[in-house]
């Protein structure tokens, strides 16, 4: 797959779960619908959050910092900053919306994510060799 077609379909996908999300939070009555409009919530939000991070992230480091070498590590990293950075804003948003939400919680999630990101770096370099 070439990088722009690529770049199209994560700026499809990502504009489909964002509609996706619209349509969730415009039809669906969080009282009657359970768990289940909860969880069509978060998970369309995951999704479009997810597109639409990783597609800024990347545009950023390609044309801003101008990293054109290997641009599919470019990919893998944007990818993964917003898997963790997404994780992290449904997290909150649940753990919000149960009222368990604190400041430590939230730097407990942060550090974690920082330990993770700081694990992927290891096992990133040492396949390099």
């Amino acid at each position: 797959m070439s990088f722009r077609t690529y770049i199209y379909l994560m700026a499809l996908g990502t504009l489909m779960a964002w509609v996706g999300w619209g349509i969730v939070v415009l039809n669906v009555n969080p009282k009657e619908s359970g768990l289940l409009g909860f969880g069509m919530f978060f998970l369309t939000l995951l999704m479009g959050l997810l597109g639409f991070i990783t597609l800024v992230e990347l545009l950023i480091r390609l044309y801003a910092l101008k990293r054109h070498e290997v641009v599919i590590r470019e990919v893998k990293v944007s990818f993964r900053h917003a898997v963790w950075l997404s994780l992290i804003s449904i997290l909150s948003l649940i753990f919000s919306s149960q009222g368990w939400l604190s400041w430590w919680i939230l730097i407990v999630f942060i550090v974690v994510a920082g330990i993770l990101e700081y694990v992927s770096l290891i096992i990133q370099y040492s396949r390099r060799g």
